[in-house]
């Protein structure tokens, strides 16, 4: 038996270490391409190496503070780069697929029957192999801020584990299930209305989010299409030549999540910033001088046709969601004292909303260089607001319009 957990436990931390090695694989196998194709320029592999661990923990929420070389700095003619300056903007893409990743070793951990020792040897190899990429990142130009790389990674690849193996702890038997039974047995001592009402605001909340990024991602797709010529054209421009045009690629395509979220952020009526003074938003687009990067060609000139009228995405998706969780909700209310606790779930459902959009707009804002450039992205306050409020307004609306089923006559 304890050869066994002992063979599971060292599979479990093998599977951490891939984990890792498949997330730093995807900056630098294009980057050591690159480096191979560009020999000649005399810039040795570990500076490509340095720049791969930097975008892999960029993109796990670690900050990159930046000082270029004086002569640099100057040959290239931007205000602010002759100062130290911060990356931010994560590449949201590397915390997505260490999620995902996570969460099928977490299910395989529990499955293999072992509970503890898997899933921690799993956590311990991973947090080292993440202490070890920063510590080897480390660069007077490129530094990246240390408790951020000790423990940002590890704690997104330690929820990812939890949540992959929650749906089989129950089953493992052991403490896992006594903590399980407890929780149930405190679940059932509430009332049948706050139980119904603490699962309408967090489904709905969350629901009606996931509705508009849905949507969100249909109309980013749409905009790849119609805006192909201008990307088409930003391509051509830079003159990167097929390995920089595929590392340009790449890192958009990391950060693609972070781009639907901004359109989620622009249906909300909150809008984004592409930098220092500017605004995108369905009123209209306010934007000044952008780097000539492929992706900016999605951004359209001008106002959009309809402008506010945009606002009944997420209205509708939000009615949508208050409409299906109707008829659950009022099965465990009575009559009289229905308004009331229908009005605590449209206001539940509305502060779940508010904070997942502030979580995703902190996860998808940030600085990309000096100056200007130091604000990207949604302003999370401001994202709170407003999705807040449509979704209260929208919730309103459909749980307290009368259902025609059996269960709410």
């Amino acid at each position: 038996m304890r050869y066994r957990r002992f063979v599971a436990a060292a599979f479990a931390a093998v599977e951490a270490l891939v984990v890792v090695a498949i997330g730093l694989a995807i900056p630098l196998i294009p980057l050591t391409i690159l480096w191979a194709t560009n020999f000649d320029a005399g810039i040795q592999w570990d500076v490509y190496y340095r720049a791969a661990a930097d975008i892999w923990l960029l993109g796990h929420g670690v900050h990159i503070t930046v000082t270029l070389d004086p002569s640099l700095a100057a040959s290239l003619n931007l205000p602010g780069l002759d100062a130290p300056f911060l990356l931010s903007l994560a590449p949201t893409a590397f915390a997505i697929l260490t999620f995902l990743l996570a969460m099928r070793l977490g299910r395989r951990t529990v499955e293999a029957e072992v509970r503890f020792v898997g899933p921690l040897t799993a956590i311990v190899a991973f947090g080292v192999a993440a202490i070890a990429i920063a510590f080897s990142a480390l660069n007077a130009s490129a530094m990246p801020t240390l408790w951020r790389a000790i423990t940002l990674p590890t704690l997104i690849f330690v929820v990812g584990l939890v949540v992959g193996a929650r749906g089989e702890i129950g089953r493992s038997g052991g403490r896992a299930e006594n903590v399980k039974t407890r929780m149930a047995l405190w679940t059932r001592s509430l009332s049948p209305q706050v139980r119904a009402w603490f699962r309408a605001s967090l489904v709905g909340g969350v629901g009606s989010i996931a509705i508009v990024t849905a949507v969100a991602g249909v109309l980013t797709a749409v905009l790849f299409i119609v805006r192909f010529p201008q990307i088409v054209g930003l391509y051509e421009g830079l003159q990167a030549g097929p390995g920089g045009g595929a590392a340009v690629t790449i890192a958009e395509l990391a950060y693609l999540p972070s781009i639907v979220f901004w359109v989620v952020s622009w249906l909300s009526g909150a809008g984004f910033a592409l930098g220092r003074g500017s605004w995108v938003s369905p009123a209209g687009a306010d934007i000044g001088p952008l780097p000539s990067l492929p992706v900016f060609g999605l951004v359209p000139e001008g106002q959009v046709a309809g402008g506010y009228l945009w606002l009944i995405v997420p209205i509708l998706a939000t009615i949508l969601a208050a409409r299906l969780l109707r008829p659950r909700l009022t099965s465990h209310l009575q009559l009289h004292e229905r308004t009331r606790w229908l009005m605590a779930s449209a206001l539940g459902m509305a502060v779940v909303a508010g904070v997942t959009a502030l979580v995703l707009s902190l996860a998808t804002s940030g600085s990309v260089g000096p100056g200007r450039m130091a604000e990207f992205g949604p302003t999370p306050w401001l994202t709170l607001v407003w999705v807040f409020g449509v979704t209260f307004v929208a919730s309103l609306i459909g749980l307290l319009t009368p259902g025609r089923s059996a269960a709410e006559r």
